[in-house]
């Protein structure tokens, strides 16, 4: 198993949304680049970085020159998603230096023009999907998807998406358990290279997911004791394993 640690971007600095409720943010770092040198420091295969400016549609948001700065400075892939909605958006991201771009939004309202992404950018596209009982949540988890989670994931594997990162929202940022046999139901119909959860509280989390070598473990950090706090990602082959991607693949 990988674990990926993940910094979420507020006004560029290092948050903690309790629930995904912006107006209960803990900001625990003033400067992710320090945060994302940490991580490499302490051998993360990837870095998983969120623009929750962009995920809110809120414009002049110093978090796309934030992850520029990021890629610039650590050797390690970074994953960049958050208010991703068009072409020349990914492109833009895909030429500073980003492994891998992850659309949410988009995805759940726009499955069609998701397609063109997937054939465009092939997988360097992940698809985020944001659940709360169940249910897809998008435009940074403020609006509610008639769309079913699992139906979501059955559809973006049809489409050929290598790469889903789940969230449990009502777990995210409380620093609880994550429930891994809630999580595997629900990608019970999916190849195993697409079981990927997210929201894990501590190590004791990863004692579900340990046994199954194509499951990333995602964490963030928690300031209060140093633990790790959500999100994931990656594939079961060695050519998608993150910690092959060379410096100059990742800057093409």
């Amino acid at each position: 198993m990988i674990v990926i640690p993940a910094i979420d971007l507020r006004n560029g600095r290092c948050v903690r949304l309790l629930q995904g409720r912006k107006s209960e943010v803990t900001i625990y770092n003033e400067d992710p680049i320090a945060v994302a040198k940490e991580f490499a420091a302490a051998g993360a295969g990837m870095i998983h970085v969120v623009d929750l400016d962009g995920a809110f549609n809120e414009a002049d948001s110093p978090n796309r020159a934030v992850v520029k700065r990021i890629v610039e400075t650590v050797d390690v892939p970074v994953e960049f998603g958050g208010g991703i909605r068009t072409l020349d958006d990914v492109q833009q991201l895909c030429d500073a230096g980003v492994a891998r771009v992850v659309l949410g939004t988009l995805a759940a309202e726009s499955p069609e023009l998701l397609k063109e992404f997937v054939s465009r950018f092939s997988s360097r596209i992940c698809v985020g999907i944001d659940a709360r009982e169940g249910r897809v949540m998008t435009r940074g988890w403020e609006a509610a998807s008639p769309v079913m989670a699992v139906d979501l994931a059955r559809a973006m594997a049809g489409f050929g998406v290598e790469r889903i990162i789940y969230t449990d929202i009502a777990r995210d940022g409380m620093l609880s358990c994550h429930q891994a046999s809630a999580t595997r139901r629900s990608a019970s119909f999916l190849p195993p290279a697409y079981r990927e959860p997210c929201g894990c509280a501590g190590v004791g989390d990863r004692a579900g997911h340990g046994r199954r070598p194509h499951l990333a473990a995602g964490f963030g950090r928690n300031p209060a004791r140093r633990a790790p706090v959500c999100r994931v990602p990656v594939r079961r082959s060695s050519s998608s394993d993150p910690r092959s991607l060379s410096a100059r693949a990742r800057r093409k």
